[in-house]
């Protein structure tokens, strides 16, 4: 599993990227899953890529 630590508030709606997540790497088709944390708090959100 990748660590990526970013330092911003999450507070409201918020928008990144597949390429600002994953960088340069290539990205091939397939089910993914993103752990977000937060203090005491996390959400783990699914996304798909065809």
């Amino acid at each position: 599993m990748r660590s990526v630590k970013k330092t911003r508030s999450f507070k409201g709606a918020y928008t990144v990227t597949i390429k600002r997540l994953f960088g340069e790497k290539a990205i091939r088709a397939g089910r993914y899953r993103l752990k977000l944390s937060a203090d005491a708090n996390s959400e783990l959100l699914a996304f798909g890529v065809t």
